[in-house]
């Protein structure tokens, strides 16, 4: 009878800790966690790609941006396509390079990272822009996809 005692409050225990942790306390209709809010997905590119726009910051708070970068075709000249990536937070305006090929045929024809690791985590202000663009050449085809989500 003991045992059978010590196993209906041990998991009674348990569930109530379980309930506990899922309960929130914040009000309703707050961010709810990461979601992808924006994405590109460009192949067979041979030019730049001026500076465009990929996100009109929804509200002021933390993103995450992932890229991928491929050079299917390497080029005949020296050279490297790099993506970049701009934003504006608390400071003001604010930009980093993300990727860059690297003219490695396949199986090494992936970007490697710039400046920072990706992904990339970053603060925004509601009302601007998040920016990408490609520039360089080498005279090969390169491809290039970004996805933003909303972290807080």
């Amino acid at each position: 009878m003991n045992k059978a005692l010590a196993v209906a409050v041990l998991l009674l225990g348990t569930l109530a800790i379980g309930f506990a942790t899922n309960v929130s306390n914040a009000p309703a209709g707050t961010f709810a966690g990461p979601r992808v809010i924006a994405k590109v997905a460009l192949t067979n590119q041979t030019a730049n790609i001026p500076t465009t726009t990929i996100l009109n910051v929804p509200a002021t708070g933390v993103y995450r941006a992932s890229a991928y970068m491929t050079q299917p075709t390497v080029g005949t000249i020296y050279g490297a396509w790099d993506l970049s990536l701009s934003w504006t937070d608390n400071s003001g305006p604010e930009a980093v390079g993300l990727l860059s090929t690297t003219q490695q045929p396949p199986p090494n024809d992936y970007a490697t990272p710039g400046a920072v690791s990706v992904p990339f985590t970053f603060s925004a202000v509601a009302g601007t822009p998040v920016t990408y663009e490609v520039y360089g050449s080498d005279g090969g085809t390169y491809e290039v996809y970004v996805v933003i989500e909303r972290l807080i």
